[in-house]
């Protein structure tokens, strides 16, 4: 397609006997995209790779924060850049197959909870 074409529905459409790839997460599960650290530990997206997912939270009281276990063995679907060194760096991130409960709590913990961690979930 030439830079300034018009783009026409022949143009967009799939050549015949052509399918979308398909990506299997899972039923009643949704893909969600979140910041984390702990990606250095993983070894990557595969068919049967699986994350556990910790949220650390500051506590009311200084020195009070407390840290727990959100997501169980959630499918590791991506992982996009790596951990930066120093504060202040941006954070990896993945995408999970998660299920609607889980992301809804893994959105709301990525805006306000002080950390979200991935570490290797235990072999399906």
């Amino acid at each position: 397609l030439a830079s300034g074409s018009y783009l026409t529905a022949a143009v967009l459409r799939r050549p015949r006997g052509e399918r979308p790839a398909k990506t299997r997460i899972g039923a009643g599960r949704v893909p969600v995209e979140l910041a984390v650290s702990g990606v250095e530990a993983l070894s990557g997206p595969g068919p049967r790779t699986t994350v556990d997912v910790l949220v650390t939270r500051e506590g009311a009281v200084a020195g009070r924060g407390s840290t727990r276990l959100v997501a169980e063995r959630v499918p590791l679907l991506a992982v996009t850049g790596q951990d930066s060194a120093g504060p202040g760096g941006e954070a990896a991130k993945v995408i999970l197959a998660v299920t609607r409960s889980q992301a809804i709590e893994l959105v709301d913990a990525e805006a306000f909870a002080r950390k979200l961690t991935v570490i290797p979930g235990r072999p399906r």
